[in-house]
Order: C-alpha cells, then structure tokens, then sequence
C-alpha cells in the first residue's frame, strides 16, 4: 500500500513539474495584437485549470503538432492547444481560452428558445441538450442557435439550388475543419446507418474532436453512438475514405485559411464531391478567397450559388462573411 502511495506522489511531482515547465512555456508565446495583461489573465487561468486537472487520467488521443505553420497566430493557437490536450480533463475543455475561441461565439448566442424551422432540429435538439448535460456552461438554446447557423445556412443554399433532402442521407459527409467536432456530430446522426463521415484536421484538432466525442458517449454509455466519424489529417488516407463512396464537402472558413499550394491538392476532392458548401470571410492572408471560390468553380465545372451566413447572434464579424455552393 506504501509503494503505491509513493508512486501516485512521485507521478503527481512529476506533472508538477510538466505543468510548471509548460505553463513557462505559454508565457513565452503571446497572441499577436493582444495586450500583456490579457495575455497573463489567460495563461494562468490555464495553469490553475492544470492544477485542477493535476491528478486526473490523460486522454487516449493526445496528439498535437506545436510545428503547424510559420503563421503567428497559428503558432500561439497550437501551443494552447497543445497544453490543453495535455493538462486538462475533457470536462474543462470548453473553459479554456483556446477552445471558447474554437467555437466562435456560442456564449453570445440568444438564450431564446429555439424554432426555426431547420431540417436537422431533431439532430441538433439531441446534440444540443448532450452538450448542456455535459458541458452546463451553456444552455440548451445556445447550442441549438449556434449549430443551427450551419444547417439554417445549408438548407438556404440546397433550397436555392433545388437539391432536395431525399438523397442527402445516403451521401458520406467531409468535414474540413471541423472546430471541436459538434458540428459533424449532428451530421452523424442525419445519415443512413452504415453511411460513414469523415472529419479532416489538424492533428491537435483531431484529438480534440475524438476526445469530446469519446467523452459524450461514456458518459451515455451509448457505444453506437457517433460511431460513424472517421479522423483523419492525412490527404491519401482521406483518398483512400473517400474512394467509391458518394460525399459532399462542408467547411466553414478551416478550407480558406489554408495556403494556397494546400488548397491546390483539394481540387480533385472538391471535383469529386456532389456538392461543397464553403463558408468564409472575404480576405485571408492577402487572399480574396470570394474570388478564389468563384474561379475555383469555374476549374472544377461547378456551378455557383451564394448567400449570406446565418447570424442569430449578429456576431459583428460574421455581417460580411458568404456561403457558397458548388454543385
């Protein structure tokens, strides 16, 4: 009994030390434009999260790249999220900076209830009130609002383009950039069984989307459920799930934040898709991605339709953005 007391503390001492080394090493890493004291304020509420966290079991899925692009902000949202992945239970996930910022505004979404007429309300009534009984920081209203943008945006683009919901159902979804997974886990439930999905992502992003999705189905100790998400970040193995499988594309603004040269070897999977709904602002590192989008159509022979995205919370920097179609 004394043995293994002295190895809980040793191994305690040790994550001490891990915490205390990569605490040090968010210090050192500052979000571009941000200001010193809202730096700090974010750093520790990480390392008292760790602390919180100091004695729990890691996650399975614990990988991360801290070298994904030579981009700043890039940079900084990897070493966050890298710490994350490592000191902090799947149950704190949605209190740290990095994944609230992943989510794009769900605490501002209306606390209203929620009617729109959608045809995924059951799917995101279902994902929606998992989220609340597992994540109780946001109310089943906001995580029906903030998925529904989405699917109220999909449904606007399909309904313009005269695509029905008859043979949706039986198309494998790819999700490129896939935030923290919510999302692809209402269009898990939206298939035919046996349909499998695919999210595409960076390592890091991977393992957070697995985690939560994990993490959801032990706590309904439903293994069924959501088993239909494959992960990946690899572009022949995504080739590989795609192969003699129907799929459409959705991806809202991860595709058109990737440089270019990574945007070229998608072409032939945006070729091969039924239809690709793209969400995404005007410019991205000095790239006019609504021009990018119109002249990408016109490569693959797609046609092109537009709208505006939907904005429950009218979320300032979302007035400009656009959703397309090509189908």
């Amino acid at each position: 009994m004394q043995t293994i007391k002295k190895f809980n503390f040793f191994k305690t001492l040790n994550r001490v030390q891990e915490l205390l080394l990569d605490t040090i090493g968010l210090l050192r890493i500052q979000k571009p434009n941000s200001s010193l004291k809202e730096h700090l304020r974010a750093v520790a509420k990480y390392f008292f999260l760790g602390i919180k966290n100091i004695t729990n079991e890691r996650p399975i899925f614990l990988d991360f790249d801290t070298n994904l692009s030579k981009n700043k902000i890039w940079w900084f949202f990897s070493n966050q999220l890298g710490f994350t992945l490592k000191h902090i239970n799947v149950r704190d996930y949605l209190n740290t900076p990095v994944v609230l910022k992943t989510t794009n505004g769900v605490e501002q979404m209306p606390d209203r209830l929620f009617n729109s007429s959608t045809n995924s309300l059951l799917q995101i009534r279902v994902v929606s009130e998992l989220l609340n009984k597992n994540y109780s920081s946001f109310r089943v209203e906001k995580w029906e609002h903030w998925l529904s943008r989405y699917q109220l945006t999909n449904d606007r683009l399909l309904k313009n383009a005269g695509i029905t919901n008859a043979k949706l159902s039986s198309l494998s979804t790819l999700e490129i950039g896939a935030g923290i997974g919510v999302n692809s886990l209402v269009e898990s439930l939206m298939v035919e069984q046996g349909v499998v999905n695919i999210n595409y992502d960076l390592p890091g992003m991977l393992s957070l989307q697995r985690n939560i999705r994990d993490f959801l189905v032990l706590e309904e100790q439903n293994e069924e459920l959501f088993n239909n998400i494959k992960y990946t970040s690899n572009y022949e193995e995504l080739l590989t799930l795609l192969s003699n499988n129907e799929y459409k594309i959705l991806t809202y603004w991860a595709f058109t934040e990737f440089p270019l040269e990574e945007r070229e070897k998608f072409e032939k999977v945006f070729k091969g898709a039924k239809y690709a709904i793209v969400v995404a602002n005007r410019l991205f590192d000095d790239v006019d991605n609504f021009d990018y989008i119109h002249k990408l159509a016109k490569r693959i022979n797609k046609d092109l339709y537009e709208t505006h995205v939907e904005n429950p919370a009218n979320l300032g920097y979302v007035k400009n953005h656009k959703a397309f179609l090509l189908v």
